[in-house]
Formats: C-alpha cells, structure tokens, sequence
C-alpha cells in the first residue's frame, strides 16, 4: 500500500475516530465540554489511553449503550480492523479477525488467532464466545499481535470484556425490548451490599429473542433466529484497604437454529461431487441435477431458501464458569494479583453443507443417536506482580501464565448422499456416513515481563519478553457405517457397490448405526516454545498550545500462534476394499490415517502510532501505521476425506504472507452537546507463499481406469484429480481494503432530561469470504458492507427512566456476510446474509 505525504496528512485531519470510546461530560456550559480522561488496563496496569503505546480501542458501559451495542457482533461496524459477524458457517460460534488474522476452524484442535477474555480469564473455545452485553463495565479492543503480557499468545489481537463489579450501595435495573421479527428481550440487575464497605454481591440476568427472517420453503421453518439467556453473579470482599476478593460465576445458553444459506452459481466449474450426485437425483422431485437443485433456491426470494427437506438444523452452546481474583495492594510501589478461572463449554451445530433441498451432505452434532456435542473443560491460573521502583522511573508488570484443557466429548455423523431411490418400489438407498470421535488434551504454560523506564517527563522506554510452552494431544476414532442397521423391517440388507437393497420397501431407518467392530483409531501430538520478545519507544506530549497531551510511538513486537494436528485425515492403505484402513501394526485396531501436522504461526509487527488530544479537550486523534510479517500463516483448505470421498476441512500453512495498514480514529465536539466521530482503515494484505491442493474432476482417456491407472480417485461415477496450486495471488480473507465509519450525536438537555439522536454509517470495502480456490477465482465472495442506523434515547431528569426507539439497516441492504463456498465440490456455493431493515423500542427502569 502506498500512501503520499498528501494522503497522509489529509488522512490525519479526517482522523476518525475513538468512535464511542471516548465520551465527555458536561460542565458549565456547552463550550466547557470536554472528552474525558479513558482509563485502560490494555497492559495489565490501569494507564490513560492516550499514553499506551499501542492500537486499542475501548468503550464504557454508557457510551456501549447509547450506541446499541447489545452483542458482540455489533462492535462489526465501530472498530477499525476488525471482523466479526453473527456466527461461522452456518452455525452461532464466535468467529473473530483483526486485521484480516483469526481462524475459521473452531474444532478443539485449533485456537484462533484472536483471543477472547471476559474479566481477565481466556475463553478458549468458540462455542458461547460471542457474548451479549449483559452488564458489560468496559470493552476493550487490542489491535496486533499480543505476545507478552496476554494470558494466551496470540497473533491478531484480543477482545477483553470486563463485568461491572459489586458496589457499596443498593441498585437495580430492568430492561425490555421489543420490535419486529417478535423481538422480545429482557434484562434484570440487582446490586446489594451485605456488610457496609466489606461485602457485596451482584446480580445479573438477561435474555435475548428473536424469529428469523429466512424462510425455509421446504419445511416452512424460519431460521436465522436468537434464543440465548446468560447471567453473572458476583461476591466482592475487601476485608481492609489493601485486598480485594472476587468471585465471579457465570452461565449462558444458545438454542436457535442454523444460519440459513442461499445457493449461489458460479459459472464454468463442474463440482467434482456433481456426477456422484446427479445420478442420485433422477427421481428428485426437486430437481434432475445438482445444479438445478441450485437453480431453484437461487430462484427463490430475497430471504427464502431451500434447506434439507428431511433435517432441522440448530446451532446449540452452554457456558458455564467460574473465576477468583485476588489483588493485593502489598505497598506503594508493588500489587499482586491472582486470576483463577474454570470454565466448561458445550456445543454443536446440525450443519448442511449444501445449500439445496437435497439430503446431500450433512454433518450431524445433535441429533444424530450417535451424536455428541462438544465438551471442554479448562483451567487458568495467572499471577501478576505490579511495581515500580527508583523512584518511579522505572514501571514493572511481571507475571506467570498456566492453562490446561481437555475436549473429553465430542461425536460427530457425517451424511453424504442419503437418498432413497424409487427403484424396486424403495427398496434401494444409498448413503455414505461415517461417525468421528475427536478428543484433544492441551496444555500451556508462560511467564513474562515487561519494563518502562521514564528517562524524563517526555521519554519512555518498552521492553517486554515472553516464553511460551504449547502441547497439544489429539485422539481420533472413526467407524462407519453398519449395513445391517439401514433397515427398520427384519432380513437381510444387501450391499451392491455403495447402494444397498432394503428387505422391505420404504423401511430406511433414519438412525442407522456403526461398526465398531471396524473401527480405526488414530493419536498424534505436537509441542512448541516460543520467546516473543517486544520493545517500544514513546514520546509524551507536554500539553502545550493547541495540544493538550497525548503520544507518539513506535513498537517492535512478536506474537505467535501453536501449530496442531489437522482433524481431516490422509489418505491410507484400504488392501481389502472394506472402507477402513488395515491392522497394519497387529494389535486388532485399523490404524486411522495419520494427523497432518500444521505448524506454528508467528509474526513480527512493526508499529509507527500517534495519539493527540487537542483543541481544549475537545478533539481527540487516535493513527496507527503498521507492517506485519506473517511465517506459516495457518489457513483453511478442502482435501478429500479417503473414507466417504467427501470433502473435508483441514489447516494447511501459507508460508510467508503480510499485511500493512493504516487505521484511524476521532472524536470531535464541534460545538454545543454535538458528537461526532469518524473511524477509517486502510490495508493491503499479500500471500507471498502459499501452495495448496485444488480437488477437480478429470476424464479418463479409453481403456484405462480411474484408480488402477493412477490417473485419481474415484468418486462415485467421477475420478478427481488432487493437484497442488500456487494460491499466492489470492486476497487475504476477512481482510477489507477499507472500512468508514460515521457517527453523529447530540444531546439536547433541560428539565425533562436528555434527549439523544444518533445516526452511524459504517461500510467495509472488498472483503474476501470466499473459501477454496474455486470460490475465490470467481469473485463472488468478495463483497462490500454497508449499515445505516440510527436510535433516539430519553433519559429521564433523574436517571431513573431510559427510553430509545432505534433502527438498524435502514437501507434494507442484504449483504453477503459468510456461507459454505464449496465451490470446486458442488459447483456451486452457499452464502448467508446480514439481517434486513429491522426496529424496535427498549425502556429501562433504574431503582
């Protein structure tokens, strides 16, 4: 990216903004407004934002109200860099990029690159990850890699959620909302001291709503709803000054259905799957092929699709947790702390890959008999001391980092092609299914310090360092499918070449099983150490003038993400055609094709920032220019699974890629109680090496065979070629050229209150969701975002009532947000889209 000395400094005088993380309060009159002092724990110590030395965004609980944010996906369209909508796929998990750097896969055997923590404990797993604001003090938002002071190292960023925490005086609120879609929501918070200024508790409740607005017209379902509940209770004990207690438990559950997605063409490519399914599909009485399976729901209306006619698909997580946190203030000049957090997470989706109304592809983590939904226990323990010494000159924050998991459930039944044909009066079905138990073990451990010396009132120095330790286990078992189970009427079931003949007509039973008797078992485990080292200069402006303080900086730092062993299995030896590979080591259990080994991801990022408040108070500039150079960028590709010959997902390695940026951000008060803020970001991200595999079908030449040849794989009535590609020329994914935001408030005060209009324009330019290559030569995933909304609040003299009406989308724009662009599979690909035009009213009594 190329940026002049003239862009540079128009870029600098639109600087937009801190968004709503800056707010102000009023004094004496409208010309005394000010933006206020915003205090951040970015580096494990309470600092001024506008001295920290690196990109974070952060938001109190006040300006996250006045703007709407009620969910974490909401903070998609106010934060420069990042990415994040309502789910991955199809399903509900959390699925978060900064700066174009997170991870698709949320399987048990991959972290993401962005780490999630809410009052300083690390969410390790994306099921019941996408938080809702349920009595949220503070969102902070870090940009870049954090490879020192984090609790996990991470190369993209992190998003730090803190709770509001117990208080000396007795409070209570109760929120309702309601609009359109039969939105109902409802929030309750209650605040009670126990023993004055000793012991306080604090509780918090809410739920969250809603129909959805895609319609299935297979089953008449609606999908793309909301139903989740969460609650915080807390304990606070400070039995003297210098210590303080908190115990923190908290609960959440999400029971909607799937994401629904719409079937998109692509022109010129002939899935390697579509001839095996073709063939299945003569007697489909929706359609004769593949690709009018597709035609019809890309035919269909705006928010109408057509989903598997014979699964529900739903998207289920529970949360439970519990931290204690201890800090002890042991004299002026050094504090301890101790974070200990457990927390056990459940989740599964029903996900159907193909966006038709065809039983095609399935993968089943609920409903299945055989199915189990993912279990995972973790614990974390941090400790942290905080000094400074020689007189304040020097600052310290040192610390030990400890974490331990354990996925001890999770069951998954993989469907491909389960049609029962009209041949021999029903008589004959075909399916392919397989069942796969994943279980992983990891461990982390690391300690860290960091160190500013304050050579004078202007000149600061950084210095940090890291090692980390990373050991990760995963164990596999795959069985497939039992023949003799296919039929709910007594007698044989015959097997001839894929399709079995049924006893009696129209007697498929629909909860087949495996044969365990067969099946395969595979282990494998990886280890890593990493030293992350990082260093900083800062210059601290005086306040002088037409500035009022502030700071400039330039940052080295590191980050580093552990490898892993890839869920999607190689292929391996079948000798005697029976759909599982041999005892090649003789202790009676198939060997399981072995893990691929991914490695880890590192990155050094170079940091150039300035920070300004200016104008008395009333302008605040936030810019940071940064390069980061990315080693083994772990992505996301499609290999043919060898058992069932369907695609499958599994994390390769780019080896070398990059991304350079720059994000800006302000917050002006013009005149009178009017806000504005502004937020724009700018990046050019490169692939400079990455090799991958492209599935594709192949004739075969007369007189030869497919397999015997050597010339592919069969698959069904196909033979599929596997070659490997340079995907090097390809956009980084979830990476926009550009994003704009725009926000306008004002407050019109007297004795009836407060009345606020607020009006936000955000839109991200280019942003690459396409998947494997097919997806991405055809362009189609590559889209821009647009949303407009607006929200007028009343808050009442005494504080004690709140009232807003608000508006989100106003444009009605249905924009690509995500999908399944199995492209070079189907021939064709799904997409899921941002919800329509949508109101509603909230009000909220505060006691």
């Amino acid at each position: 990216m190329k940026i002049n000395a003239k862009t540079a400094r128009a870029l600098l005088l639109l600087s937009p903004s801190m968004a709503i993380s800056s707010f102000y309060v009023p004094l004496a009159t409208a010309q005394d407004l000010v933006l206020e002092e915003i205090i951040v724990t970015a580096r494990k110590r309470e600092e001024n934002l506008q001295e920290t030395p690196l990109a974070v965004s952060a938001y109190n609980g006040r300006t996250l109200r006045e703007a709407g944010i009620d969910s974490m996906d909401d903070l998609n369209a106010i934060v420069p860099g990042i990415d994040l909508q309502s789910g991955s796929g199809v399903s509900g998990r959390a699925n978060i990029f900064i700066r174009g750097v997170g991870q698709r896969n949320t399987g048990p055997n991959i972290d993401s690159g962005v780490g999630i923590y809410l009052d300083g404990v690390y969410l390790s797993r994306a099921d019941g990850a996408l938080l809702d604001m349920n009595d949220i003090g503070s969102v902070q938002v870090l940009r870049g890699p954090q490879g020192t002071l984090f609790g996990k190292n991470t190369t993209g960023g992190a998003v730090a959620f803190e709770t509001n925490r117990p208080g000396d005086e007795f409070d209570m609120s109760i929120m309702l909302r309601a609009g359109d879609h039969f939105r109902r929501d409802g929030s309750v918070m209650v605040n009670l001291p126990l023993v004055e200024d000793v012991l306080s508790t604090r509780l918090s409740v809410a739920a969250i709503k809603r129909d959805g607005f895609m319609r299935n017209i297979t089953t008449g379902k609606l999908h793309n709803d909301e139903d989740r509940i969460s609650g915080v209770w807390q304990l606070r004990w400070t039995p003297n000054d210098e210590v303080t207690i908190d115990l923190n438990t908290n609960y959440s559950k999400t029971n909607q259905t799937a994401r629904a997605q719409k079937c998109l063409p692509v022109e010129g490519i002939e899935g390697w799957q579509a001839p095996g399914f073709d063939a299945l599909l003569v007697n489909s009485i929706f359609a004769s092929d593949l690709q009018g399976l597709c035609d019809v729901s890309a035919n269909l209306g705006e928010y109408e699709w057509t989903g598997d006619i014979d699964r529900s698909t739903r998207y289920f997580a529970e949360t439970k947790g519990v931290s204690l946190t201890a800090a002890w203030d042991i004299n002026d000049n050094l504090s301890f702390k101790s974070i200990t957090g457990w927390r056990e997470t459940q989740g599964a989706s029903e996900n159907d890959l193909d966006p038709t109304a065809a039983h095609i592809t399935f993968i089943s983590g609920l409903e299945h008999p055989e199915a189990t939904p993912d279990k995972t226990h973790q614990i974390t323990q941090e400790f942290q001391f905080n000094g400074q010494a020689f007189d304040g000159k020097l600052s310290y924050v040192t610390g030990a980092f400890f974490f331990t998991e354990e996925t001890d459930e999770r069951i998954q039944v993989s469907e491909v092609a389960a049609v029962e044909i009209a041949a021999l009066a029903g008589r004959i079905v075909t399916l392919t299914s397989q069942r796969t138990e994943l279980l992983a073990d990891n461990e982390s451990w690391a300690v860290y310090s960091q160190l500013d010396w304050n050579f004078n009132e202007n000149w600061r120095a950084t210095i940090g360092a890291r090692y980390t330790s990373e050991d990760r286990k995963l164990f596999r078992r795959r069985a497939g499918l039992d023949p003799s189970t296919l039929s709910t009427a007594p007698g044989p079931v015959i097997d001839v070449g894929g399709a079995f003949i049924l006893p009696v007509a129209n007697s498929f039973n629909t909860a087949w099983g495996f044969n365990d008797a067969l099946a395969e078992e595979t282990r494998g485990s990886v280890s890593a150490t990493e030293f992350t080292p990082m260093a900083s200069i800062q210059y601290l402006f005086d306040g002088d003038g037409f500035i009022n303080g502030g700071s400039a900086y330039l940052t080295f730092s590191q980050g580093f993400l552990s490898g892993g062993l890839s869920e999607a299995p190689r292929a391996s030896p079948d000798l005697d055609g029976d759909g599982f590979t041999d005892d090649t080591d003789g202790d009676g259990i198939p060997n399981g094709a072995p893990f691929d080994e991914f490695f880890p991801e590192e990155v050094t990022n170079y940091e150039l920032g300035i920070k300004l408040d200016a104008w008395d108070k009333r302008l605040r500039m936030n810019a940071a220019l940064f390069y980061s150079d990315y080693d083994n960028r772990q992505l996301t590709t499609i290999v043919i699974n060898p058992v069932t010959n369907s695609p499958a997902g599994a994390t390769f390695n780019a080896k070398s890629s990059s991304i350079t940026g720059l994000e800006l951000e302000t917050t002006l008060l013009p005149f009178g109680n009017l806000e504005l803020t502004m937020n724009a970001s700018f990046y050019d991200g490169k692939i400079k090496e990455y090799e991958d595999t492209r599935l594709s079908l192949v004739e075969v030449p007369a007189g030869q065979d497919c397999v015997a040849d050597g010339i592919g794989v069969a698959v069904g009535p196909g033979c599929v070629l596997s070659q490997v590609i340079d995907r090097s020329d390809e956009d980084l994914a979830r990476l926009p050229d550009k994003t704009l935001y725009f926000g306008a408030q004002y407050r019109f005060e007297g004795d009836y209150g407060t009345i606020i209009p607020r009006v936000q324009f955000s839109k991200k330019y280019n942003v690459e969701r396409c998947f494997e290559r097919g997806s991405c030569e055809s362009g189609l995933w590559n889209v821009d975002e647009t949303n407009v909304s607006a929200r007028i609040s009343w808050l009442t003299a005494n504080d004690r009532v709140n009232l807003a009406v608000y508006g989100t989308n106003l444009t009605n724009r249905r924009d690509i947000i995500g999908g399944q662009p199995l492209v070079d599979s189907y021939g064709f690909g799904g997409v899921t889209f941002s919800p329509p035009r949508m109101y509603g009213a909230e009000i909220q009594f505060n006691f």
